[in-house]
């Protein structure tokens, strides 16, 4: 198909005896538009998630090495400084990444086993994938917890 058959096209369509080309050229800039700014935002939103340590994972903020009236200054010169969680890593979570992913799998896996099996319909079933969420949570912030985790998962491995 050919640049004349798209305009006989175009003209047998809208019924009207228009010209092609400008309308060509509007379409042709609305994509382009749209095309840049979907690659903006795609690289916006991978350049934000860039620095992150990945899911689940605790970041652990360096000690400052300026002294506090230099830090105060500072702090008040910026708009708003950004949010880190702060948490010591504890021993039994490993700080390779993909040694730590595997785990908190494992310790996901875990989760699930000990707990009432998955809902198929959608509200509990978010609800449940909320439970397993803050379950995770505990036992990455909470040894004890993680320990009790582990107690329950070999007696429920025992009596199966």
């Amino acid at each position: 198909m050919n640049s004349s058959d798209s305009v006989a096209l175009l003209k047998d369509l809208l019924g009207q005896d228009i010209q092609a080309r400008p309308l060509l050229i509007i379409v042709m800039s609305a994509l382009l538009a749209i095309m840049f700014f979907y690659v903006l935002k795609r690289r916006m939103s991978e350049a934000a998630f860039a620095g992150d340590a990945g899911r689940g994972e605790v970041v652990v903020r360096e000690p400052p090495s300026r002294p506090v009236a230099q830090r105060e200054t500072a702090r008040s010169a910026q708009a708003a400084p950004p949010v880190v969680l702060e948490d010591k890593p504890l021993s039994l979570i490993p700080q390779d990444s993909i040694l730590r992913r595997h785990y908190l799998a494992h310790v996901q896996y875990m989760i699930e086993t000990v707990t009432f099996p998955r809902p198929s319909e959608s509200v509990l079933r978010r609800h449940y994938e909320q439970l397993i969420a803050a379950e995770l949570e505990s036992c990455i912030s909470d040894e004890g917890y993680l320990k009790g985790l582990l107690r329950r998962f070999e007696d429920q491995a025992r009596h199966a």
